[in-house]
């Protein structure tokens, strides 16, 4: 059995819902929200942390916990790839303390070390014997080697750059008929 805190937005989750539908992983009585996180949770407990962190796109952050009958096996918090939303924990006397701000600790936890979950990482927590064993996984990496470019024409570099901006604004919008979208924020963009 599994439960699923999730931060964000999946920005794919209308097509990822039809593939799930379509490969029959899970009915259609599974998703009666429509939300983001129905999909996010139907790829993570049918397909994997490895498999989801591949094929969703968003911004998010979010904690699975899994239970076998009374008893919680394991922990899984994971950042999107470019940490836009925050996600931090803390282990104490044995228990896992997760919040998506510092702030929100107690006091006596803050003297312990606060750990940040980074960008494009996934950490599983497993419980054995009482104790919790930390496996931290990188699962995308942003750099770009330099000798790459230089295989490609300044007009192709401008295209693909081109392309990978207006598939970033598509996939963002909604599925209406919407000619126009604006993202206002006040992060770092």
């Amino acid at each position: 059995k599994y439960h699923l805190v999730h931060n964000g937005e999946v920005y794919n989750h209308r097509e990822l819902r039809e593939r799930i539908l379509a490969e029959k992983w899970c009915s259609c009585t599974d998703f009666e929200a429509g939300s983001d996180s129905e999909v996010l949770l139907a790829c993570l407990a049918h397909k994997g942390v490895d498999w989801t962190l591949e094929n969703v796109r968003g911004m998010f952050a979010f904690v699975l916990v899994e239970i076998q009958g009374d008893s919680l096996v394991k922990i899984i918090m994971s950042r999107d790839p470019f940490g836009i939303k925050p996600l931090c924990y803390a282990i104490s006397q044995g228990n896992v303390i997760i919040s998506s701000e510092i702030s929100a600790f107690p006091e006596d936890v803050l003297s312990l070390t606060v750990s940040d979950v980074l960008p494009s990482r996934s950490i599983e927590l497993l419980l054995v014997a009482g104790e919790w064993i930390l496996r931290e996984q990188s699962y995308f990496d942003p750099i770009i080697s330099s000798s790459i470019c230089g295989e490609y024409s300044d007009n192709d570099i401008c295209s693909t750059i081109q392309k990978a901006l207006i598939d970033a604004v598509r996939i963002r919008m909604p599925a209406t008929k919407v000619n126009m979208g604006v993202l206002l924020s006040c992060g770092l963009d």
